[in-house]
């Protein structure tokens, strides 16, 4: 870029701020000021190159009146994914020599919160680990932020750390406050100690993650794996059982495991039954085709047609439908009563339905996040998309 083009913006933005400077004895149009002057230089500084930026910046005073318009470019352009500029300001602003400390330890903020933006999490930490030691206004946020990065990491043993000394901080009196993300980081490591066969560990941790929240199904299903490890199924089952009281929309992440269960121990006569319960207490066609199996094991395919077929002409689903022809399928294998020819004909009739019903399962997403929409056909305990934990859940499409 020329530099007499340089020059001369850089010329006319000291004159406005020579001029506005003038108006500063009154508040509200300060406050105007300071709102429009950040949105007419985002706007001239989005069309040029980073030498005219830093001409520019370097050109406009840093006092107490344009202190807010540099941080709200700065946050500006960070939100717009322009984390290099948005480096370039807050840098710019803890170069100069006029601002106090508590305004220098808000510029460093800012440039944290840029590193982090921009994925270089160990210049935040380094900076997020200075506040909390020097700022008592800023150390709660700041410790806040580092729990962040500390996910992203997955030091969960430095996140719990962090986590705990924030509740003890500003907001000492909810207890509440990151309950959800403390009982996540303790069940990563429970997670982990169980893939270790370390039960105690496991053990541990899981009752610290119970002790942040309660309700969490992760925890109960951790839980189960880990009383089925320690050779207590009754234990197990009585674990992956709470999740239905507690979050019956998570009930279908627990159904294979207490399917496990109770082939383990025969007891189809039970499982069916309580699968009964459920299905009209909930309404959740996932139940379908384990309820098919129970019925069909303890008592015949007969009795599992009739039950799935009654209950699909009141809720019709495609789960179920799914399920019902899976007992077509296992008659068909077994009845010899047929004709050979016809007998072929009627399978592949039903490969070919059941063929285009799973098609239409693999184009659904069979998990979708409350909080921010993320879809998906994995469940992931805390959203890709929003990063939220626990917002995922399964998806009753069909």
């Amino acid at each position: 870029m020329d530099i007499l083009l340089v020059i001369v913006i850089a010329l006319v933005f000291l004159a406005v701020g020579w001029w506005l400077g003038r108006r500063s004895g009154d508040t509200s149009y300060r406050q105007w000021r300071n709102a429009r002057g950040a949105w007419q230089l985002s706007r001239s500084l989005d069309e040029q190159p980073d030498e005219a930026l830093e001409a520019i910046l370097a050109s406009v005073d840093v006092n107490t009146d344009t202190l807010d318009t540099h941080f709200a470019i700065g946050s500006l352009m960070r939100q717009r994914g322009e984390v290099e500029r948005a480096i370039k300001v807050h840098r710019n602003l803890l170069s100069r020599s006029t601002l106090t400390s508590v305004q220098i330890q808000q510029a460093q903020l800012e440039l944290a919160l840029d590193f982090l933006k921009a994925g270089l999490l160990d210049r935040s930490e380094k900076l997020l680990l200075e506040l909390i030691e020097n700022s008592a206004t800023l150390r709660c946020e700041a410790t806040r932020h580092l729990v962040e990065i500390y996910q992203e990491e997955q030091e969960w043993e430095k996140a719990i750390l962090a986590a705990e000394n924030c509740r003890r901080g500003v907001f000492s009196g909810d207890r509440n406050f990151l309950s959800k993300e403390l009982s996540q980081f303790c069940c990563e490591l429970a997670d982990q100690a169980l893939q270790q066969k370390s039960w105690s560990r496991a053990e541990k941790y899981l009752k610290r993650a119970a002790k942040y929240h309660k309700t969490s199904t992760r925890t109960l299903l951790l839980l189960g794996q880990l009383a089925e490890q320690q050779g207590k199924p009754d234990k197990a089952l009585e674990h992956y059982q709470s999740i239905a009281e507690e979050d019956n929309r998570m009930l279908p992440v627990a159904l294979d495991a207490l399917a496990g269960c109770y082939d383990h121990s025969l007891r189809y006569h039970e499982f069916a039954a309580l699968l009964k319960q459920w299905l009209e207490r909930f309404e959740d066609p996932h139940i379908l085709p384990h309820l098919v199996r129970a019925l069909a094991v303890s008592e015949s395919s007969e009795a599992a047609y009739h039950e799935i077929s009654q209950y699909l002409e009141q809720k019709p689903s495609a789960i179920g439908i799914r399920a019902l022809m899976s007992i077509e399928e296992n008659t068909a294998d077994t009845d010899n009563s047929q004709p050979q020819q016809s007998g072929e004909s009627a399978q592949n009739q039903l490969a070919l339905i059941r063929d285009m019903v799973d098609k239409l399962f693999n184009a659904t997403p069979g998990y979708r996040c409350e909080h921010c929409g993320f879809s998906g056909n994995q469940l992931h305990w805390r959203c890709p998309g929003c990063r939220h934990w626990e917002t995922v859940k399964p998806a009753h499409s069909f």
